[in-house]
């Protein structure tokens, strides 16, 4: 009768250590997942950073430009491509506006939507 017992003993064991093991798994899993999405989240928040000092940057530069008025051109950054838009008065002005853009640290790709105004 005793090894019936141990037997028996030994089986009612085996769910009492597997209880344990799968509820700590079960907690510990979520805490991978939101530490996951919160470096994703950094990541974000990192990318909208460089992407607002480039376009800072971007608009002093043209700003700062004193052969030209680019006051009223608009920029955008987006993963460190920068987007003009708005109005200069000569194709030059847009190709300089472009060239400045290109200068500033951090910008991969200028997409210059300038429109040169029409005379008359």
């Amino acid at each position: 009768m005793r090894i019936v017992e141990k037997k028996q003993k030994e089986e009612s064991m085996k769910p009492t250590i597997l209880k344990p093991l799968l509820f700590s798994l079960m907690l510990v899993s979520p805490i991978f997942s939101v530490g996951t999405r919160i470096s994703m989240a950094a990541e974000s928040v990192g990318e909208y950073v460089d992407d607002a000092t480039v376009t800072a940057s971007v608009k002093a530069k043209l700003t700062a430009e004193k052969a030209a008025n680019f006051t009223k051109i608009s920029v955008k950054t987006s993963n460190n491509v920068v987007s003009l838009t708005g109005q200069v008065d000569s194709k030059d002005q847009k190709e300089k506006a472009e060239k400045i853009a290109k200068q500033v640290n951090g910008v991969k790709r200028v997409d210059n939507k300038l429109q040169v105004k029409s005379r008359g």
